[in-house]
């Protein structure tokens, strides 16, 4: 099994939610769906991820058809250590990024921004 199958898997557990067959290129989006969400993974041996804002909009869009929030999964490797973070829509209002994308980093708990397709927070997991 690749590290990636393995968080897609951890995320299902932690959602309550099941894997999506094929990492969502069926019929069926995302790679996770649970009852609240549509959850994108990502896994990276990079210290950072540069999360674009198309990316967004595409999990988002997969969401709404299905009558369910949009969740995008990071994990991301700082010094041999898999640090995870959700980024989650919110209703709050929060500083407008002008660039493309936003970058997820150790330091990114709790990090708002705002983006044509909503408000979205960034929580440690």
């Amino acid at each position: 099994m690749h590290d990636w199958q393995k968080e897609e898997k951890l995320l299902a557990r932690r959602l309550s939610g099941r894997e999506t067959r094929g990492s969502g290129r069926g019929n069926q989006k995302g790679d996770v769906r649970a009852e609240e969400y549509v959850a994108e993974q990502k896994l990276t041996s990079k210290p950072f991820y540069s999360l674009s804002f198309i990316t967004l909009k595409k999990i988002t869009e997969e969401a709404w058809l299905s009558f369910k929030e949009p969740l995008f999964s990071a994990t991301i490797t700082v010094n041999d250590e898999l640090l995870r973070f959700h980024v989650l829509r919110t209703t709050e209002e929060c500083a407008v990024v002008k660039a493309k994308s936003y970058r997820i980093t150790q330091y990114s708990d709790g990090d708002e921004f705002q983006t044509p397709y909503g408000s979205w927070k960034v929580e440690k997991v």
